[in-house]
């Protein structure tokens, strides 16, 4: 399965190369501690981002092997059918409608949190069987103990909003510079599984099935640090700001190690 997972990456991010970096930096620090223990998934969306990769460079019946192979992986994977829509719709080009609809969200799921945890507990066992086996009560009960929301995450989901909302702000000019390599598909699918991230949280089935678009902050963060980073007409205050968000993650990705390694059944290997 690691095998499958390294191709899927590699070959998804191929025709993007300059991104390489930045792409292996958000994927060890987002998602690689969690990918020891749920690989099937990870490996399932990494998959589906291939196929779509793959569809972009004109390349449609291979695209459609490695989606086949992302169902058969995890069938958890369908829920990527709903990111076909968004290879033709722009939906969220408004900056200011998509920053409310972020902070909305964000403060509904912390106002709003112990109503939804009654909803989320209620009707998980329904989706969990059909999303991939995910209703057994162990694991949900062990998310509610760990969860960032119970336990308190801290100023981390606060500094999360801020990096999103960032992006935001630059989502027009990074359409133009990136426009070649579908900024724009990555962009709205990425809003999507931000706004469900701040609800879904609540509740380790739901954020799994999440994965399908909270997953792509890896794609589009790499996007956002390269054009701060590396791109020679932003400001000094761009490039701290890019290596601001490098080292954010870097010590966020480390403090989630020292909290969550003791219950994880795979230790990271970073420690």
């Amino acid at each position: 399965m690691a095998y499958i997972l390294i191709y899927a990456i590699l070959r998804g991010v191929r025709y993007m190369k300059f991104l390489y970096a930045f792409f292996f930096f958000f994927f060890f620090t987002i998602i690689f501690n969690e990918s020891m223990n749920v690989m099937r998934q990870i490996a399932a969306f990494f998959l589906c981002f291939c196929s779509f990769s793959l569809y972009f460079e004109g390349n449609k019946k291979r695209s459609l092997i490695i989606g086949i192979m992302a169902v058969l992986t995890h069938k958890s994977s369908l829920a990527a059918l709903a990111w076909i829509p968004f290879l033709k719709i722009d939906a969220f080009k408004n900056r200011k409608i998509t920053a409310f609809f972020l902070v909305v969200t964000f403060l509904m799921g912390i106002s709003l949190y112990d109503y939804l945890k009654v909803v989320f507990v209620f009707v998980a066992p329904f989706f969990g069987n059909r999303l991939g086996g995910y209703a057994d009560e162990w694991s949900m009960e062990q998310f509610e103990e760990h969860t960032a929301a119970a336990s308190g995450e801290g100023i981390a989901v606060v500094i999360y909003l801020f990096i999103n909302l960032l992006i935001v702000r630059y989502s027009t000019k990074l359409r133009q510079i990136y426009k070649d390599y579908h900024f724009s598909f990555y962009y709205n699918i990425f809003i999507i599984g931000q706004m469900l991230n701040h609800i879904c949280s609540l509740n380790t089935i739901f954020i799994r099935a999440n994965y399908y678009f909270s997953l792509y902050n890896i794609v589009v963060l790499s996007f956002f640090c390269h054009y701060l980073l590396v791109k020679n007409k932003t400001s000094v205050l761009e490039k701290l700001c890019g290596m601001g968000i490098i080292v954010v993650y870097f010590l966020l990705h480390y403090r989630h190690i020292i909290q969550n390694d003791s219950i994880n059944p795979y230790k990271s290997i970073l420690l």
